[in-house]
């Protein structure tokens, strides 16, 4: 709240979908284990929802392990920040790094999008797919990178 964020905080991830009903976060900071509903059931919901599917979610918890980092970005993650490893600070930096991003992104995106769409090259929903297993496969390089 310091830095000018707004921020809700849940306890699980049941509640974090509740509090999406009435909530419209412009990112979602995750936990990966939580009691009742863990992050990835979290992340699996969010992406299979239109509502909720372009909601960017960076990952913040204990497990550093490869295999765990890739399940989430598969499942849409687009960071993962290993608690204990990086200062609060970072953190923050992280937040405001995905948040400008995304507004460039997004007008970026909107503009290819009408012009691919209207040339009748892609669909809406193809577009969006190529564009997520693009970010995937360029993080998941990057997280290897990082363990070398």
């Amino acid at each position: 709240e310091m830095e000018g964020f707004e921020i809700c905080f849940v306890d699980n991830g049941r509640e974090c979908l509740k509090a999406l009903e009435d909530w419209e976060p412009n990112l979602i900071l995750l936990d990966l284990f939580m009691p009742g509903m863990d992050g990835y059931q979290v992340l699996e919901v969010l992406g299979n929802s239109p509502l909720y599917s372009e909601i960017p979610v960076l990952v913040f918890s204990v497990e550093g392990n490869i295999r765990e980092i890739e399940r989430a970005i598969e499942l849409g993650a687009i960071e993962y920040i290993v608690k204990g490893k990086v200062e609060l600070e970072k953190v923050i930096a992280k937040i405001k790094e995905i948040l400008e991003e995304g507004k460039a992104r997004n007008v970026f995106e909107e503009v290819l999008l009408e012009l691919l769409v209207e040339k009748g090259v892609i669909s809406h929903r193809e577009f969006q797919a190529r564009l997520r297993e693009r970010r995937k496969k360029v993080l998941i390089q990057r997280l290897r990178e990082r363990r070398i």
